[in-house]
């Protein structure tokens, strides 16, 4: 099983092995959660007139067909060469129970490609809001 660096720069120093653990798993949850939302949306939706538009169905947009294409690559990077860490993915995905070894090692290693990578759904969408406000 991978072990928790001390040196990961996804931690930050003055975080324990616990609290890392928690950040991973929060990172990876949320965007398993994301992944699955995005998959169950039609391309087309009908149009309704609704006075709650909270209630309106969501569009599969490229915008959120390129976020699911990076949560795969992600993800495929980080379980690559375990099949059984893959299976316990879409278990979670699934809401299936997962014994908590394999579940604590599929934290480390999806969670902190996520964060690195900024798929946390808050932080993904973030970053192409202020894109333009970076240096080239």
């Amino acid at each position: 099983m991978e072990a928790l660096q001390p040196n990961d720069p996804a931690r930050p120093a003055s975080m324990s092995k616990r609290d890392l653990l928690e950040r991973y798993e929060n990172a990876c949850m949320a965007v398993i959660c994301e992944y699955v939302r995005i998959r169950s949306l039609s391309p087309i939706i009908a149009s309704q007139i609704d006075p709650e538009p909270t209630n309106q169905p969501q569009k599969l947009t490229f915008d959120l067909v390129g976020y699911a294409v990076d949560i795969e690559k992600a993800t495929e990077k980080a379980l690559e060469g375990r099949p059984d860490l893959q299976r316990n993915w879409f278990q979670l995905a699934f809401g299936e129970p997962v014994v908590a070894a394999p579940k604590k090692e599929l934290f480390l290693r999806c969670g902190r490609l996520y964060i690195a990578r900024n798929l946390a759904p808050s932080r993904y969408w973030l970053r192409d809001r202020y894109a333009h406000r970076r240096k080239p």
